[in-house]
């Protein structure tokens, strides 16, 4: 009796989703994408600190396996107490292990867009507001 294991190395691919509106609770999905061959098992994905931004949701998220050809997501809850420009750097920590149970840890950043409120309303993000007196 032969036995060949067959493993290859994990391939993942970060993305996200939405935006920040300055001193509005805002939602981000981050996204991971498995475009490895194998499975990724105990995935977990982790927020880090970033002065000036609060994040109201968990900042951790334990997903467990994502299969090959497959994603999974999780969507956090910011609130932003000052203004970042037009771009804030998100620091994202991923561990997960491989099909050979071997432990990987990925540090990755994601960009987000970050708007003024006023801005958000002139492009139609948020409604504005009509006072009448």
């Amino acid at each position: 009796m032969i036995g060949i294991q067959v493993n290859s190395d994990p391939k993942l691919r970060i993305v996200s989703e939405g935006l920040i509106i300055q001193n509005l609770e805002s939602k981000v999905e981050v996204k991971i994408v498995n475009e490895g061959l194998s499975d990724l098992n105990y995935v977990s994905l982790e927020l880090g600190d970033i002065p000036g931004l609060r994040v109201v949701s968990s900042k951790y998220e334990y997903l467990g396996t994502i299969e090959s050809d497959d994603f999974d997501s999780v969507e956090f809850s910011l609130f932003s107490l000052e203004n970042f420009g037009s771009l804030v750097a998100i620091p994202i920590t991923i561990k997960y292990r491989d099909a050979l149970n071997h432990e990987y840890t990925k540090q990755e950043t994601v960009l987000v867009q970050v708007y003024s409120q006023e801005e958000a309303q002139r492009i139609g993000l948020i409604p504005k507001t009509n006072y009448i007196y």
